[in-house]
């Protein structure tokens, strides 16, 4: 079989696969109530989308964002558990500091 960009056919059709599996965040569904349902969907979903992306690349690429605490934390705070709905830990905080302009 021939390689072509140092991976094999079945592995990536594997690939694909895993990153198929989830619908679209702009997919409306009768279960998927993000932006609504049938005629009455947003019709701004798709700039919404599509701007929470670029807010979340932004900070992902200029900010340094780590947990706030004493020393290092290497793992992620426990999460509160309110009958069987798990939801953020809203004692913990996190540090957020703008990167140097030439780490980019």
């Amino acid at each position: 079989m021939e390689r072509g960009y140092g991976v094999d056919d079945e592995s990536c059709v594997s690939i694909l696969l895993i990153y198929n599996s989830r619908p679209p965040s702009t997919k409306t569904k009768q279960y998927i109530f993000r932006f609504g349902y049938g005629k009455h969907a947003c019709p701004g979903r798709f700039y919404a989308v599509r701007k929470a992306k670029i807010i979340f690349g932004m900070l992902l690429m200029d900010y340094d964002i780590r947990w706030a605490g004493k020393g290092v934390v290497l793992k992620r705070p426990p999460s509160l558990s309110v009958n069987g709905q798990f939801a953020p830990n809203l004692e913990q905080s996190i540090q957020v500091r703008r990167k140097a302009q030439g780490r980019r």
